[in-house]
């Protein structure tokens, strides 16, 4: 499957727990782009009437078959979930590096669902995503928050 990784990444903050799912060659041809495949994942795994903002809705980042490839203008992140204005679709994109650096880390998409019962950040390592405790970030600027993680993880 060239442009893909093949991997989609389930998180349940509820429970604490990761989980990975095989991108399968069908979806992504049928359901094509970050956009195509957070349609074809939230309609999959959302429940009619969904409250846009309780747990159970699905906020899922995306990198299409092009992020990342060295063509014009392919670099774009995307970021679908349910609507709290309209109730349904709603899609947003964003350059920069974090759709290929999403891409590169091994996943076309991250699906995050549930509630947390603390502050909690995710970290992708060498293609392992893992869940931990932010309690330490909590109240700092987004630029102080930044600075401790890459002290914390710099050379890791």
């Amino acid at each position: 499957m060239n442009g893909y990784m093949g991997k989609i990444a389930w998180i349940d903050l509820t429970e604490g727990k990761v989980t990975t799912e095989e991108l399968k060659e069908e979806v992504a041809r049928k359901y094509l782009g970050g956009k195509g495949l957070g349609a074809y994942l939230l309609y999959r795994n959302l429940a009619p009437g969904t409250d846009p903002y309780g747990p159970d809705n699905l906020l899922i980042f995306l990198a299409g078959p092009l992020t990342g490839a060295n063509f014009p203008c392919v670099g774009r992140g995307a970021v679908v979930t349910r609507s709290p204005m309209t109730g349904t679709f709603l899609d947003s994109y964003a350059g920069g590096l974090f759709g290929p650096t999403l891409k590169f880390s091994g996943y076309d998409a991250v699906v995050i669902k549930g509630k947390a019962e603390k502050p909690v950040y995710l970290k992708v390592d060498d293609g392992k995503l893992t869940i931990h405790d932010a309690g330490k970030l909590w109240g700092l600027s987004t630029t102080e928050a930044e600075k401790n993680l890459r002290d914390e993880f710099r050379g890791k």
